[in-house]
């Protein structure tokens, strides 16, 4: 259904699909359409936004869309794709730093590369933009910084950063 053809109408019903980890409830939390109010386009825009920044959905899929309800009100659906959770990072062919300076270096830029938190594209490049700055600026030249991801589960990855000096 349209949203210019559901604004005014009651929202029926507000369905959370696609989510496993994080409960329904606990999605519901970051939205503020409701069942019973008028159904507001701008609000529905809102939601979705908050959804998307929470960090733990995907940002490309996940969606909403409203379809008609029983009662001639709306149904309001989000469909939300979970990011996968880190379980490990490891670094390959690691010279002349410690783990630690790198480490300490995407804390300091904001990248969370810790096990349990969510991953997704725009953590992996920067976090090898942050990785490649560190090892440049402590006289590693014309390095390259490589990810592999590993699928450990539907739900959870492993990461490897490959350093390549020429």
């Amino acid at each position: 259904m349209p949203p210019a053809d559901a604004v005014g109408r009651t929202v029926e019903a507000v369905d959370i699909i696609g989510n496993r980890r994080l409960t329904s409830e606990q999605i519901r939390a970051w939205i503020h359409t409701q069942p019973g109010e008028k159904f507001s386009y701008d609000l529905l825009r809102q939601d979705l936004k908050a959804i998307r920044g929470s960090g733990y959905f995907d940002k490309s899929q996940t969606r909403s869309s409203i379809e008609k309800g029983v009662r001639d009100g709306v149904v309001v659906v989000f469909e939300v794709v979970e990011l996968p959770l880190i379980t490990e990072v490891k670094f390959e062919n690691l010279k002349q730093i410690d783990q630690a300076v790198i480490i300490s270096a995407l804390v300091k830029e904001g990248v969370d590369l810790r096990n349990g938190r969510p991953f997704s594209v725009e953590t992996a490049e920067a976090a090898t933009r942050v990785i490649k700055q560190v090892l440049e600026s402590n006289g590693q030249k014309n390095v390259n910084v490589e990810l592999r991801v590993e699928n450990v589960s539907a739900s959870q990855v492993a990461l490897t950063f490959i350093i390549r000096s020429d």
